[in-house]
């Protein structure tokens, strides 16, 4: 062996070794297995991921590696590979599951790689558990779930907040429709009040001069043969005292008017004696 050989294994072995830290402190699950689907070798990640020592997995095949129920199918994907193989990320579209030896399954991401040599054709498997993002994937979308359950709620209230608003300025223009109602009562009772007052105070003079003009008359009347007359015009003051004495109870019991109980009185009179009555005032005044 010449100093050239010496170099040349040199740099080989430290090659290997580089290979070697490569494979073996790898952050990732490593596994090496032939066209047959037969395990060759895993590296230190691997075996910590599923939980074997390397010595219990060298010769046995790859579905050892995932529940059974997955081993046809994965038996023919791994066939349809090999006729075809290339580099490539599995599991686009579905989940992939491995499983310890435990048992314990847990979802996985898979990346082949493949190579050949004089001793055949070998797949490379990168493994990398996914279970911490699944788990993120499922509270992002139970967030997602939990905020659409949210705003529907908040949609909800919103729309009963709204209605309720909405019926409420309905009853308050309502209210406000009422309240004029009323204070156009007020005002139209307060008018009818007015004109109560104005009606009541020419009443008064009605019945006031007649009893003025009686007792002035009556003081003309001493004649016995006018006593008549005198007569006459005393029962004229009783019967305007009994009008004053009306119009007043009238106009004392305002609340009548209120509750819409004023009564309509009517009276016959005799317009004959009435003018003649007038026509005797005015005669007597004038003497």
């Amino acid at each position: 062996m010449n100093v050239n050989d010496k170099d040349t294994d040199s740099m080989q072995g430290k090659s290997n070794q580089r290979f070697q830290a490569l494979f073996n402190y790898a952050s990732i699950g490593i596994l090496l297995t032939d066209a047959n689907g037969n395990i060759i070798l895993a590296n230190d990640f691997a075996l910590k991921q599923f939980g074997y020592q390397l010595i219990e997995m060298v010769g046995k095949k790859i579905e050892m590696l995932i529940p059974a129920r997955f081993h046809v199918k994965h038996q023919r994907y791994r066939e349809g590979y090999n006729e075809h193989p290339k580099s490539r990320h599995m599991g686009i579209g579905r989940d992939l599951h491995a499983i310890n030896k435990d048992g314990t399954e847990f979802p996985v991401e898979v990346s082949l790689s493949h190579y050949k040599n004089d001793e055949g054709h070998f797949v490379i498997a990168f493994v990398t558990e996914i279970t911490e993002r699944i788990n993120a994937r499922e509270q992002i979308i139970q967030l997602n779930t939990e905020l659409t359950k949210l705003n529907s709620e908040l949609e909800n209230t919103v729309a009963d907040r709204t209605q309720q608003l909405t019926e409420a300025l309905h009853q308050l223009q309502l209210a406000k429709d009422e309240q004029a109602v009323v204070l156009n009562k007020e005002k139209d009772l307060g008018e009818l009040k007015s004109k109560f007052i104005s009606i009541a105070s020419h009443e008064f003079r009605t019945p006031l001069s007649t009893i003025l003009s009686s007792i002035y008359l009556i003081n003309k009347y001493e004649a016995i043969e006018q006593q008549p007359k005198r007569k006459k015009h005393i029962q004229r003051i009783i019967s305007s005292v009994n009008m004053l004495t009306d119009i007043l109870n009238d106009f004392l019991s305002l609340s009548k008017m209120e509750e819409g109980k004023m009564q309509v009185r009517i009276s016959e009179i005799n317009i004959k004696e009435l003018v003649d009555d007038m026509s005797d005032d005015c005669t007597i005044r004038s003497q």
